[in-house]
């Protein structure tokens, strides 16, 4: 783990390394909607990336892991600011924003910690959860992020249940390995 528990460019590795295993590979089935994916990248966000980078759009299934990578730091990693998190916090944010986008992500740990949800990781959100960890301490606010994204994706799941029948089980195969690899006690 990084300095004072804060994450470090290590941690993300292995961040990354847990999640893309989650992830999977080349996936051409509209699971859940997401559309055509590579190691959980769609189509949509790789576009966005060739054009940021001023690079021709290609198919997603081409590309490489580089690629993937530079997205999952830049994209869901650093530019919400989750690098400036608690190192196992830092990772547990970091799937989730890899699963279901670093603004809801945000929000439900903001929601947590008693700031406001604007899904933005500034100086009140970080103040709010050094409060929280000091209070409760980190397990609590893990679990109880867990928790909360577990309820998000039940929710999901029960207002759509056709649309997400085929990947439900994975998501709650994914929460119960979070909690495995970062080390999350049940209640």
């Amino acid at each position: 783990m990084g300095d004072r528990g804060f994450a470090s460019s290590e941690d993300f590795t292995k961040y990354l390394f847990r999640t893309l295993a989650y992830e999977g590979g080349l996936n051409e089935e509209e699971l859940g909607g997401g559309g055509v994916s590579n190691a959980g990248v769609t189509q949509e966000t790789y576009d966005s990336y060739r054009k940021r980078n001023k690079l021709p759009t290609r198919p997603v299934s081409e590309a490489t892991a580089k690629e993937v990578k530079n997205i999952y730091y830049t994209d869901y990693y650093k530019t919400p600011r989750i690098n400036e998190l608690q190192s196992r916090l830092s990772g547990v944010a970091f799937d989730f924003a890899a699963h279901s986008s670093p603004s809801t992500a945000i929000k439900k740990l903001q929601r947590i910690v008693g700031t406001k949800a604007d899904g933005i990781i500034g100086k009140n959100t970080k103040t709010a959860i050094t409060k929280y960890i000091n209070k409760y301490g980190e397990d609590k606010l893990l679990r109880e992020y867990v928790n909360e994204r577990e309820q998000f994706l039940n929710n999901l799941y029960q207002n759509n249940p056709a649309k997400y029948q085929n990947v439900y089980k994975g998501w709650m195969n994914r929460l119960n390995r979070v909690r495995e690899d970062y080390s999350i006690p049940a209640e």
